[in-house]
């Protein structure tokens, strides 16, 4: 089996689960690239393909989207980072949306999606909309920035690794 991790990170936070992704697949035969380095015979080579993103505003970047778009016969696996946290509800919509773009003759293996911090352009936004008597809904949009803060943690780096080494598993199952 060949593996092949691809990502997109603004900040570090999905780079950061991506190596976590490929430390823990269980195989000789694997790469890690960004989005933007990807070469046609690296997708080609790969059985198992894990794609990451971060998410802004509920998107992911359209080069994602066209590189699922462009993958065929393939196990793909998804992953992903946002500031916000991650509900069952929230994940389930962020797959919807992505997944849309895996061709049919593919075989979707799964998504993880776990916080990640911010830039502080997005805080100082927030911070900025406060009003002088104080608000709770722009107070709690704060503290969700400093929780991101802390994220990727170890604990979201080590159910990276459990993912991929579970993807991977039902790959060499099937």
């Amino acid at each position: 089996m060949r593996v092949l991790v691809i990502y997109i990170s603004a900040t570090g936070n999905t780079k950061r689960i991506a190596n976590a992704i490929f430390q823990a697949v269980p195989c000789a035969e694997k790469d890690i690239r960004e989005v933007s380095d990807v070469q046609t015979e690296d997708l080609t080579k790969a059985d198992l393909v894990f794609v990451g993103f971060w998410v802004k505003n509920g998107s992911v970047s359209m080069a994602i989207l066209d590189l699922l778009d462009s993958l065929h016969g393939k196990d793909i696996a998804i992953f992903g980072t946002c500031g916000l946290p991650v509900t069952d509800s929230y994940r389930r919509e962020i797959e919807s949306s992505v997944t849309v773009w895996i061709p049919d003759d593919c075989r979707y293996r799964g998504i993880f999606l776990c916080r990640g911090r911010m830039n502080i352009q997005v805080r100082e936004r927030w911070a900025s909309m406060r009003s002088t008597a104080g608000d709770a809904a722009t107070d709690q949009m704060l503290q969700s920035f400093d929780d991101a803060l802390l994220h990727p943690d170890d604990k979201d780096l080590a159910d990276a690794a459990a993912f991929a080494r579970q993807c991977a598993a039902q790959r060499q199952s099937a």
